[in-house]
């Protein structure tokens, strides 16, 4: 037994007479979209794809929405996760910091206290707005990095040792003692 591809139809199942003319037409869509949508969240519109000759009605468009990465911010649901590199003495000391939020509002942080390295800390309903639901947000999740000195100078050492009670381990007798590189 051989099987052969249609050379009337190539296949398909129909085939277009030749009187018929095929042609690209385009159509403008207006699509508002709302804020909060998620990503892969599908709108379809009824007979506004291509024509199908087999139905002789156009098919139904439907578009999947994709979400374009942030350069700040990442989202998680509704919420956003914004890392927030800081210097080590500001860690330490506190200070006032602001943070441009998704929709360009500023938003003005007081640290009070000390920002541990890889701590994570909330703003409540900063984040993505949750479609459907007025004026409901997710929430704002400010993960800081702490940023070491790279080096410090003498100087900077005796300032801070001055500052601060450090008590060194004692060196029992006997031990190899070793440097870092």
């Amino acid at each position: 037994q051989m099987q052969t591809t249609c050379d009337k139809c190539s296949g398909r199942g129909f085939s277009i007479k030749n009187n018929y003319k095929v042609s690209n037409i385009s159509v403008n869509i207006t699509l508002n979209v709302k804020k909060g949508v998620n990503n892969g969240e599908q709108i379809l519109f009824k007979n506004k794809g291509s024509y199908n000759p087999r139905t002789k009605e156009f098919d139904d468009l439907l578009l999947i929405l994709k979400q374009k990465p942030h350069p700040k911010f990442k989202r998680d649901e509704n919420d956003l996760i914004y890392n927030y590199d800081i210097p080590l003495f500001v860690a330490m000391v506190g200070k006032n910091i602001n943070i441009t939020d998704i929709d360009g509002k500023i938003l003005a942080i007081t640290l009070d206290d000390i920002i541990e390295p890889n701590s994570v800390h909330v703003i409540n309903n900063e984040g993505m707005p949750i479609a459907n639901r007025g004026d409901t947000n997710g929430d704002l999740y400010i993960k800081f990095n702490v940023i070491f000195p790279k080096k410090m100078t003498n100087s900077q050492k005796d300032l801070l040792t001055s500052k601060f009670v450090i008590n060194d381990d004692p060196i029992p007798v006997g031990a190899k003692i070793c440097t870092l590189r």
